[in-house]
């Protein structure tokens, strides 16, 4: 009866939280603010610390970019036509992947920025500005 109940309760509530607990551990480094700047010195990659996430930041010095580029991926589903947009930085060094901010993609040599479609176009033109021979558009 009113025991058995209770206990049921209890077990479904323990299971919820320890079900829930990684998405509440993780859910400030998904919402904070994430900026991507380049100076005379290289490109800065950048996610602002937020409750218990301490954040991270990764400079990429221009002696170790090789080419940078914007990619689209166009995907087409059940839901309809889905486009995501990226930035891409060739490294002449793979960069450690442990530092990047959780929004960059870390492959082969080059590192993926995505964005939306408005943030895309104003990191390309920030690169483009600070260095337009590195940057080539495909």
């Amino acid at each position: 009866g009113q025991l058995g109940a209770t206990v049921v309760l209890a077990v479904l509530a323990l299971l919820f939280g320890l079900l829930s607990w990684p998405l509440v551990r993780m859910a400030p480094r998904y919402s904070t603010r994430q900026e991507v700047a380049a100076d005379g010195t290289g490109v800065t990659l950048a996610q602002e610390p937020k409750r218990w996430f301490p954040g991270r930041t990764t400079r990429i010095p221009w002696s170790q970019v090789r080419r940078i580029s914007q990619d689209r991926l166009v995907t087409s589903g059940d839901n309809g036509r889905t486009v995501r947009y990226f930035v891409d930085i060739e490294l002449r060094e793979p960069l450690p992947g442990e530092g990047l901010p959780t929004w960059v993609l870390p492959s082969d040599g080059k590192i993926r920025i995505r964005s939306g479609k408005s943030k895309h176009e104003e990191i390309a033109r920030a690169l483009r500005t600070a260095r337009p021979d590195l940057f080539t558009a495909d």
